[in-house]
């Protein structure tokens, strides 16, 4: 049971920073590596736009300051540990950044099959879905969970709208310019697999590039953060 929470927690905190840095001009980026026993890595960083961070202090400024970091590393890794994720680091390179680094004990201990990695047939499949952001937000410290409110998305609020709906919805709540940075930004995740890839497919929005042992999967943000349906994706090696 310790496994599957840490596991299940961990992709938790994927969705959570893919959804927290959303309005960002700057793509965030997750890297996930994979060992032949099933055991890994996960690398997260991200940063917010000069807008987005000026947003985010405007409905934030009790737990920020104006020249305050936006993250409290030491509080996000309290929270993580409590859920039970070890994270080997959290940083805030600089005040509008966040970096992550966490370990995967076992990549098959993930209920509702957000990741399942089969060793013997050289095969892993990776499900982005909207269950799995369902309890996400009580993982994350309080002010972490504000900042990902102010998105109103889709895929946390349970609402039935399609990516350029929600655009709209931002356009008309932040103004044009945050609406323009969420249309112009792509979630970007990095499989990387124990053997030279043979396959990689996935469902739609996503798009797959692989090269040797390195998948390169981009989801726009727009479509992540709505996830009408969930996106599947299968590698083999």
């Amino acid at each position: 049971m310790a496994k599957k929470h840490f596991l299940w927690s961990v992709c938790v905190l994927l969705f959570v920073c893919a959804a927290l840095f959303s309005l960002a001009s700057c793509s965030p980026s997750l890297s996930v590596s994979l060992s032949p026993d099933g055991t890994g890595a996960i690398s997260w960083k991200g940063t917010l736009s000069p807008s987005s961070r000026t947003l985010v202090q405007r409905f934030t400024e009790p737990h920020t300051g104006s020249e305050g970091s936006l993250f409290k590393p030491e509080a996000i890794r309290i929270s993580l540990a409590l859920a039970g994720i070890t994270a080997e680091s959290v940083s805030a390179p600089d005040s509008a950044s966040l970096a992550v680094k966490a370990s995967i004990k076992d990549a098959n201990a993930l209920p509702a099959g957000c990741l399942r990695f089969d060793g013997k047939k050289n095969a892993v499949t990776l499900t982005l879905s909207r269950e799995v952001l369902a309890a996400s937000l009580g993982l994350m410290p309080p002010e972490t969970a504000e900042y990902i409110e102010l998105l109103m998305a889709p895929a946390f609020t349970g609402e039935a709208l399609s990516p350029a709906e929600y655009r709209d919805l931002i356009a008309a709540a932040y103004g044009k310019t945050i609406a323009s940075e969420l249309a112009s930004s792509a979630f970007t995740l990095v499989l990387s697999c124990p053997g030279q890839l043979t396959r990689v497919e996935s469902t739609a929005p996503a798009t797959v590039k692989f090269s040797d042992k390195t998948a390169n999967i981009t989801i726009p943000l727009a479509d992540l953060l709505t996830l009408e349906k969930p996106v599947i994706i299968n590698a083999a090696w």
